[in-house]
C-alpha cells in the first residue's frame, strides 16, 4: 500500500518536512519519498493532507473515562478520597470494559494512537481486552496500592503477594499479544498508596521482567507536604532513596519538585509525564517544564483521565503545554516543534519504543495519523507547520488513523469498534 503525495512531517533525527508517499507493508514502513508502486498496489491519495506519527499519550486512565463530569472542584486528595477511589472501587468488570472502550474511541479519533496506562487494581484484563479489539497500541498497567491507612476502600488495598500473582498472570497471558501492540507495566499508584516494601518489590519484578514502572510523584502541594512530613524529604527525593529513578521509570506530573530533584530525573534516565490540563483542573500548580527540558530530563505528555480533565484530546494537551510555558518564561518558550516532539518522540521514549514508534522513517511502525487542516479554524497555515498543528489543529482534523498498518479511523470514523454503541451502553450504564 502506498500512502501518496502528503506532506509528511517525520520527527527524525532532522525534523525532515516532506512532500512525497509512504510505502507500507504489513505493520511497516518501508518505502518514503516519490515512489512509484508495483502494478496492483493499492494508493491512497493523500494530497492536501499532513501525515504525523502517530501521537502518544503517555499517561492516562482508561477505567477512569466513565467517571467524566463525576468529579468536579475538588482538589487532588479530596478528589481521589471522596470522588475516584469510591467510584473505582464499585467498577466491574463489565464497567471497566465499558469505560476502556470509551477512552480508546475518543483517543483514535482524536489521533492518538499509543497509550501508557494506570488502570485500578481490579479487571486489568478488561482494558487489554478494549485495546485489542480498538486497534490502539498500549502499555497497560494494574494498579499497585497494599497501604491500609491512607483512606483507600478495601476493594482498592491489595497485599503484594496477591498483586504479583496477578502480575504474573497477565504477563503470561497478555504481554506482547497482537504482534506486541499490547504490553503490560507495574502501576505503583503514588508514594501515599505503596509501602517502601512493596516499591523494592516492584523494582526487583521491573528488573527481572524488563517493566515500566508508571507512577505520581510531586502533583499537588499537598500531596507533597504529606511525603515530606512522612519521609523528610521531596516525592522526587524519596524514589531516589528507594532507587526507583532509572530508566523503567515513568512519572506523572512532578509540578512540585526542587531543582536538584530534576537533575535527579535527567541524571537517571527517567521519563516527567506532563499533564497541563488536569493539573489546571485540579488546581495542583503548573510544571516547570522548561526548565525540566533545559536541565535533558525526557518529557512526555499526556491527558491524564477523563475524570480530571473531561476530555482525551492531545491536541488541547499540547496547546495548553505551550500557551503555561509561555506565560512562565516568555512568547518564545517552548517553540511548537519540540510540544509535537513530546507528542511524538518523548511519548516513544517514554514507553520504551522509541526504535520502532515516535516518528515516520523507514524500518518503523506504521502508525499514522492523517490531518485535513484545510478546515476553516486551521486556515490558512503559514511557515511553521508545527504551529499550525499546535495551535490550530483539533481533534476534528483527524481523517484517518493507522496503527500496526491497520487502519482503524477512516473519514473521522472509528472502524474497529461501535461509537454508536459505545455511547448507547453507556448512557444505560450510567442511568
Amino acid at each position: 500500500m502506498i500512502l501518496r503525495n502528503g506532506t509528511i512531517v517525520t520527527m527524525n533525527s532532522d525534523f525532515e518536512v516532506l512532500q512525497g508517499d509512504i510505502r507500507l507493508e504489513g505493520d511497516t514502513i518501508i518505502g518514503m519519498g516519490q515512489l512509484t508502486p508495483p502494478a496492483g498496489e493499492e494508493i491512497v491519495d493523500l494530497t492536501g493532507k499532513v501525515v504525523l506519527p502517530g501521537l502518544i499519550q503517555a499517561h492516562v486512565h482508561l477505567s477512569q473515562t466513565i467517571f467524566r463530569n463525576r468529579a468536579e472542584n475538588l482538589p487532588l486528595l479530596p478528589w481521589l478520597k471522596e470522588k475516584i477511589w469510591p467510584l473505582e472501587a464499585n467498577l466491574t468488570e463489565e464497567t471497566t470494559r465499558l469505560s476502556a472502550e470509551l477512552g480508546i474511541a475518543e483517543l483514535l479519533t482524536s489521533g492518538t494512537t499509543s497509550v501508557l496506562t494506570m488502570e485500578t487494581v481490579k479487571h486489568s484484563d478488561a482494558v487489554l481486552d478494549a485495546a485489542e479489539r480498538g486497534g490502539i497500541r498500549a502499555v497497560v498497567g494494574k494498579a499497585l496500592m497494599d497501604r491500609a491507612d491512607q483512606g483507600h476502600p478495601t476493594a482498592l488495598t491489595e497485599a503484594s503477594g496477591e498483586s504479583f500473582a496477578d502480575l504474573e498472570r497477565l504477563l503470561a497471558e497478555w504481554h506482547g499479544k497482537a504482534k506486541d501492540r499490547l504490553r503490560i507495566c507495574l502501576a505503583p499508584r503514588f508514594a501515599l498508596s505503596v509501602s517502601p516494601k512493596f516499591f523494592e518489590r516492584i523494582i526487583e519484578f521491573s528488573e527481572q521482567n524488563d517493566l515500566r514502572i508508571h507512577t505520581h510523584a510531586a502533583e499537588s502541594q499537598e500531596e507533597t507536604e504529606a511525603i515530606r512530613r512522612e519521609t523528610g524529604m521531596g516525592n522526587v527525593e524519596y524514589f531516589d532513596k528507594l532507587g526507583l529513578l532509572g530508566e523503567r521509570l515513568c512519572v506523572a506530573h512532578c509540578v512540585w519538585v526542587s531543582d536538584r530533584e530534576m537533575e535527579m530525573l535527567a541524571e537517571s534516565g527517567s521519563h516527567v509525564l506532563h499533564c497541563p490540563t488536569a493539573n489546571l483542573k485540579l488546581g495542583s500548580g503548573i510544571a516547570r517544564i522548561t526548565e525540566m527540558l533545559e536541565k535533558g530530563v525526557s518529557v512526555a505528555i499526556g491527558a491524564d483521565g477523563a475524570s480530571c480533565n473531561n476530555t482525551l484530546d492531545i491536541f488541547s494537551e499540547m496547546k495548553l503545554a505551550g500557551l503555561l510555558q509561555k506565560v512562565r518564561r516568555g512568547a518564545d518558550a517552548l517553540p511548537a516543534r519540540d510540544i509535537v516532539a513530546l507528542a511524538t518522540l518523548g511519548g516513544a521514549a517514554a514507553l520504551g519504543q522509541e526504535d520502532t514508534i515516535g516518528s515516520i522513517e523507514i524500518g518503523k511502525k506504521a502508525d499514522l495519523v492523517v490531518l485535513d487542516l484545510e478546515k476553516p479554524h486551521s486556515v490558512p497555515g503559514g511557515e511553521d507547520i508545527y504551529s499550525r498543528i499546535v495551535y490550530s489543529a483539533r481533534p476534528d482534523n483527524v481523517e484517518q488513523v493507522w496503527v500496526d498498518g491497520n487502519l482503524v479511523v477512516d473519514n473521522g470514523k472509528l472502524q474497529t469498534l461501535s461509537e454508536e454503541d459505545i455511547v448507547a451502553r453507556t448512557h444505560s450504564i450510567m442511568a
